[in-house]
């Protein structure tokens, strides 16, 4: 249970929440440590079942009235927990969360002044209290498309050690967790000490499939992961963009991919760094996705162009 030390001064527990980050995920840690884990297994039946219904909700758009009127309620039930009792907010309805994320959209309507001068300095941009908003905004996204690139999961096989990086709310995980866990693979989530990872920690840190959700220092900026540590299936999807050195953590993420690895990722980018666009994920662009061609094997998608955005791709590793 969370308390008003979390809170920074001023402000309230409704639109205008001050979360003090730092305060909250040691606050974290300690729940994370005791946290007795749970089995998020599924049979094949039910997970297809759960797939194929929320497949036709999704691609028919029925989701979106459905999840405005409450009819499909799971998404807001998770962050109204979450929202009262790891962060202290007052009591939720369905009608407030819609109302709060149009509020916390306007203060982040005009770019703020944000400086990348450093690795802290990086992560003070992401942590200042408005930018609460990107909880709101991803839950919302995650109700509304709750299957997130299922073609990646087929290349998935069982004992498989799976990371998403940069994780934020972890929709990949999710996507497993809720329509594909009758396939035994071990999970590591990852992010910088922002506010959606905040809320998947909150949500995840209790799954047994979910073997670490380490916190990303400024000081690991550049070799986050630990030596050793070797992974089967890595996602990194809406994230290069934001690095402080995005060729650093592709070549790092390869170097902790098994041969033959799946790569799953994508570079969405304007012509110049904006709001939480780096200016070293626009420097590096080019040089980083020219690395990731020469390094992968596209399975899906396409780096044909690498002067536009690129869409979901799907890599394997070359061997050779």
């Amino acid at each position: 249970m969370s308390d008003e030390q979390d809170w920074l001064p001023g402000g309230n527990g409704y639109d205008d929440l001050r979360i003090n980050l730092p305060a909250a995920y040691s606050r974290q840690d300690e729940t994370y440590k005791s946290a007795k884990k749970n089995t998020v297994r599924k049979s094949f039946l039910r997970n297809k079942l759960s797939f194929f219904t929320t497949a036709l909700l999704q691609k028919t758009r029925y989701m979106e009235p459905l999840v405005m009127c409450g009819f499909v309620k799971k998404w807001f039930t998770d962050f109204e927990d979450y929202w009262r009792n790891a962060l202290n907010g007052r009591p939720l309805y369905i009608a407030d969360f819609h109302a709060l994320r149009h509020a916390y959209r306007l203060k982040v309507q005009n770019p703020a002044d944000y400086r990348w001068d450093s690795p802290d300095l990086h992560l003070a941009n992401w942590q200042k209290p408005h930018n609460i908003y990107s909880t709101f905004s991803y839950v919302y996204g995650l109700a509304l498309r709750p299957i997130r690139a299922y073609k990646a999961f087929r290349h998935l096989s069982a004992g498989m050690r799976a990371l998403e990086f940069g994780c934020s709310l972890a929709p990949y995980y999710r996507t497993w967790k809720n329509y594909y866990n009758h396939i035994p693979v071990s999970w590591t989530l990852t992010d910088i000490a922002n506010f959606p990872f905040h809320y998947a920690r909150h949500l995840y840190m209790r799954d047994d499939a979910v073997t670490d959700m380490p916190v990303i220092s400024p000081e690991k900026f550049d070799q986050p992961l630990e030596d050793g540590k070797v992974y089967d299936f890595i996602v990194i999807t809406t994230v290069f963009e934001h690095l402080h050195k995005p060729l650093t953590i592709a070549r790092h993420l390869l170097d902790h991919l098994a041969p033959g690895g799946i790569f799953v990722f994508d570079y969405i980018l304007s012509g110049e760094a904006t709001e939480l666009d780096t200016p070293g994920g626009v420097k590096e662009r080019t040089e980083t996705l020219q690395f990731l061609s020469e390094n992968l094997t596209i399975l899906s998608g396409s780096l044909d162009n690498i002067n536009e955005s690129v869409g979901l791709c799907i890599g394997q590793k070359k061997t050779g």
